[in-house]
């Protein structure tokens, strides 16, 4: 992670990532920093569910955001 003041992580739940084409889903974490675009973290987990991804997201992010129209087809859901 970097030394920068990180104001929030993000935790992008995608479907058949491009990236990781053996892997159903996936979960990465995303670091939010003040007036800069969210910057990729580390794959948080892997799993051959939805609801088995959703198991490596950390509990203290609660709430889930549905993705949006704008978003990359892949991108299931994000967790703040």
């Amino acid at each position: 992670m970097s030394n920068d003041t990180v104001v929030m992580r993000m935790y992008t739940v995608y479907k058949d990532p491009v990236d990781l084409p053996d892997v159903p889903f996936a979960v990465r974490e995303f670091e939010i920093l003040p007036g800069e675009a969210p910057r990729p973290g580390p794959l948080v987990g892997m799993a051959s569910s939805l609801e088995a991804v959703r198991m490596s997201i950390p509990p203290h992010a609660g709430t889930c955001l549905v993705r949006s129209a704008d978003d990359d087809p892949a991108i299931v859901e994000t967790w703040l």
